[in-house]
């Protein structure tokens, strides 16, 4: 089984989805494709977001382990709407 949970978008326009029971994230292409499977060591992996300079930075929730980390992303991703 696999549950999704929280998401961020990559700039262009894929879906990156924290994937729990799979542990990673899953890149879903906008016609729903799977595009890519990013691995993670945590079988709670909940949430994604990007920042850095560049966007290409993955800010990552493992929830199981309660940990936050940070890996460099292939894509830049789109910056979290807030004021």
């Amino acid at each position: 089984y696999k549950f999704f949970d929280s998401l961020a978008m990559e700039a262009n326009g894929n879906i990156c989805v924290a994937t729990i029971g799979e542990c990673g994230i899953s890149v879903i292409s906008p016609e729903g494709e799977l595009v890519e499977f990013v691995a993670t060591p945590d079988i709670f992996t909940t949430n994604i977001c990007f920042g850095g300079p560049d966007m290409r930075t993955a800010y990552i929730t493992l929830s199981n382990t309660g940990k936050l980390v940070a890996m460099q992303w292939d894509e830049p991703g789109l910056r979290l709407p807030h004021n």
